[in-house]
C-alpha cells in the first residue's frame, strides 16, 4: 500500500504485500484495509503506521465494508456476517449474523443501519443492523452475482451475474428487469439520470422506465418557503397550495402559471381545502386561526377563531356547512361556517391532532398519541378509540361508502382499516370497539399493511375507486400501492425529492406533490405524468 502526494509526485509506502481491500477516511487521513489473511488494520496515513489490528487473521473473509467515519467494520467471514469497531484493539465482533451460506458480495447503509448480502447460492439477503436480522430473500438460488450497486433511498439494488445485469425491488424482492450485456466485471450506476456502465463487453444502458416510471413534466414556483398543504381541482386544471411564507397561492395548472395570491393568515398555513364549485376555501394556520376564503374575489369571508394553539388539520362538509379542525393542544371543533362560531369542542387525544376526516355527523381523527378516534359529532362524544400505530398519524383518508379508511403514521407504515359505518357499537373484525371514559383494553389488529418508506409518512392519497393511493414520507420518496393487492409492497416507486414530501394529493389526472426541495431556496410542486399501468389484479390504471 502507497499513500501518495500527486502535487510532488512522491509516495510512502509499507511492507505488507497482502492487502485486498481499502478504505479511506481523507478528513481523518486514516485507513482500512482487510488482507488476504483475514486481518484488518486500522492506518494513520500520517505518519504512514498500523495503529490497531481492529480483527485478528484468521477470519477468511471473503467481502468487507467499513464505514465513512471508519469506526465500523462489517465483514463476510464464510456465512457470518460480522460487525467489528475499529476502536478496539482485536475485541470480540459487536454483532454476528447466519447467513447460512458463504457469502461472497456485500453493500452497507451505515446511515441507515441496512445491508445486501450474496451468497455463493446467488440469493441476495436484505438486513436490518439494528436488530440483526435478515428482513427480506431476494431472488431465488442461481448464477453468483460478481458485483452489486444498491440505491438505499429507493431501495434499488443492481446486480450482474453470468452474462445479464438485473435491476432489483428490494422492498418487495422482485427482479424487475433483467438485461443481456454479456461479461461484467464492475458496474457503475447514475442514479439520477437512469444510467448504467458496466465494464466488460457492453458500454452504457439506459434504463429509465425501469429507474422510474414517474416523469416530472413541469415546476410550479411561486411559493418562498416550504410547502405545506395542497388540494387541487383536477377537472378544472387548478390547485391551492399554502405554506410557510404565510400565503395560499392558486395555481393554474393548464397554463403553469400563479393565478392568484391570498394573504391574511401571520403565520406559517398547515391546511387547506377548497368548495371548487362554491368558489370558496378554508386554511388553517399556525396563528391559531381558521380563515373562509372567496376565491373569486380573493377576500377573506370570516376567521373563526377559537383554538389556543396551531391549527394542524381541517376537514369540511360544504353542502352541510360545518368543518371540523384539529390542534396541536390535542383538541377538535366543529364550526357552523355560516354563522362563523364554534359549536362543538371535543377532547381525548393526549398529543396534537395531525389528521381528520369528516362526514358529519360522523367524524374521524389522528393524533401524536399513534391513536384513531371516531366521533358523534350530533352528541360530541367519542365513539371509539384505536391504537392504530407506534408513532403519530400524520395522514388520514377514509372511503364512508365502503366503510375503509387509510392511515399513514411517522413509524414509517401505512394501514388499512375497515369500520362499521351504520353500526358503531358493533365489535367488528379488528375489534374497534364502543367506550365511555378510558378503554380497559386496546387492540391493535389491522386489516392490512404498506410497509417500504424508510421514514416518517407525511401524507396519503387514496383513489378508492380503482384501489390506488399513494404517500409521501420523509425519506423524500413517493410510493404507490395497490390497496387491494395481496402483496403489501409498493407497487411503485414514482420519484423521489431532494427533500421531504410534506402533502400530496391524486385524482383524475396527474398527481402533484409539493415537497421542500432546497433549489435556490424556492421549493417547487412536481406534476407527475399520467401513467398507463398494469397492478397485480390485471386492471388498467390511470
Amino acid at each position: 500500500m502507497r499513500h501518495w502526494d500527486l502535487s510532488q509526485d512522491r509516495a510512502e509506502g509499507c511492507g505488507r504485500q497482502d492487502i485486498q481491500r481499502m478504505f479511506v477516511n481523507w478528513s481523518n487521513l486514516q485507513a482500512i484495509t482487510g488482507c488476504s489473511d483475514g486481518e484488518v488494520l486500522l492506518w494513520d496515513l500520517c505518519p504512514f503506521q498500523v495503529l490497531r489490528s481492529c480483527v485478528p487473521p484468521g477470519s477468511k473473509t471473503s467481502c468487507m465494508s467499513a464505514s465513512p467515519d471508519l469506526l465500523e467494520v462489517a465483514l463476510g467471514s464464510g456465512s457470518t456476517l460480522c460487525l467489528w469497531s475499529s476502536q478496539f484493539e482485536r475485541k470480540p465482533a459487536i454483532k454476528a449474523l447466519d447467513a447460512e451460506c458463504l457469502l461472497v458480495g456485500l453493500e452497507v447503509d451505515w446511515s441507515g443501519r441496512s445491508a445486501l448480502t450474496c451468497g455463493e447460492d446467488g440469493q441476495l439477503k436484505f438486513w436490518n443492523l439494528t436488530v440483526g436480522q435478515c428482513l427480506r430473500v431476494v431472488g431465488g438460488p442461481g448464477p453468483v452475482a460478481t458485483c452489486m450497486c444498491v440505491h438505499w433511498q429507493s431501495a434499488l439494488a443492481v446486480t450482474t451475474e453470468n452474462r445479464s445485469v438485473k435491476l432489483w425491488d428490494l422492498c418487495r424482492g422482485r427482479c424487475l428487469q433483467s438485461l443481456e450485456l454479456g461479461c461484467s466485471s464492475a458496474v457503475s450506476v447514475n442514479w439520477q439520470k437512469h444510467q448504467l456502465i458496466a465494464a466488460g463487453e457492453d458500454s452504457v444502458l439506459r434504463l429509465r422506465e425501469t429507474f422510474r416510471r414517474g416523469k416530472c413534466i413541469g415546476r410550479l414556483q411561486g411559493h418562498m418557503d416550504t410547502i405545506l398543504c395542497l388540494t387541487v381541482n383536477w377537472a378544472g386544471s387548478e390547485a391551492l397550495s399554502g405554506g410557510s411564507d404565510r400565503r395560499l397561492i392558486l395555481w393554474d395548472l393548464s397554463e403553469w402559471k400563479v393565478r392568484q395570491t391570498l394573504r391574511g393568515h401571520e403565520d406559517t398555513i398547515r391546511c387547506v381545502e377548497a368548495d371548487w364549485q362554491g368558489r370558496r376555501a378554508i386554511s388553517g394556520s399556525f396563528d391559531r386561526s381558521l380563515v373562509l376564503w372567496d376565491l373569486t374575489s380573493g377576500e377573506i369571508v370570516a376567521r373563526l377563531t377559537g383554538h389556543i394553539d396551531w391549527v394542524c388539520c381541517s376537514a369540511t362538509a360544504w353542502h352541510d356547512g360545518h368543518c371540523i379542525s384539529g390542534a396541536r393542544d390535542g383538541t377538535l371543533r366543529l364550526w357552523d361556517l355560516e354563522t362563523a362560531s364554534c359549536t362543538s369542542l371535543l377532547t381525548g387525544h393526549t398529543g396534537a391532532v395531525w389528521a381528520v376526516a369528516l362526514c358529519f355527523p360522523d367524524a374521524f381523527s389522528g393524533g401524536q398519541d399513534g391513536t384513531i378516534r371516531r366521533w358523534c359529532l350530533t352528541t360530541g362524544s367519542c365513539l371509539q378509540l384505536l391504537l392504530a400505530h407506534q408513532d403519530a398519524v400524520r395522514s388520514l383518508d377514509v372511503d364512508w361508502r365502503s366503510a375503509h379508511f387509510l392511515t399513514g403514521s411517522f413509524d414509517s407504515c401505512l394501514r388499512m382499516w375497515p369500520f362499521n359505518s351504520t353500526d358503531p357499537w358493533c365489535q367488528i373484525a379488528f375489534r374497534l370497539f364502543y367506550h365511555s371514559g378510558a378503554p380497559s383494553q386496546v387492540f391493535q389488529d389491522y386489516f392490512q399493511e404498506f410497509d417500504g418508506h424508510r421514514r416518517g409518512v407525511t401524507s396519503c392519497s387514496v383513489d378508492w375507486s380503482c384501489g390506488l393511493a399513494v404517500s409521501g414520507s420523509e425519506d423524500c420518496s413517493i410510493r404507490l400501492w395497490d390497496i387491494y393487492a395481496e402483496d403489501d409492497s409498493s407497487d411503485l416507486l414514482l420519484g423521489s425529492h431532494e427533500g421531504a414530501v410534506l402533502c400530496i394529493s391524486m385524482g383524475c389526472g396527474p398527481s402533484i406533490a409539493p415537497c421542500r426541495e432546497g433549489i435556490q431556496g424556492l421549493p417547487a410542486a412536481h406534476p407527475w405524468e399520467e401513467q398507463v399501468m398494469k397492478n397485480m389484479a390485471g386492471r388498467v390504471i390511470f
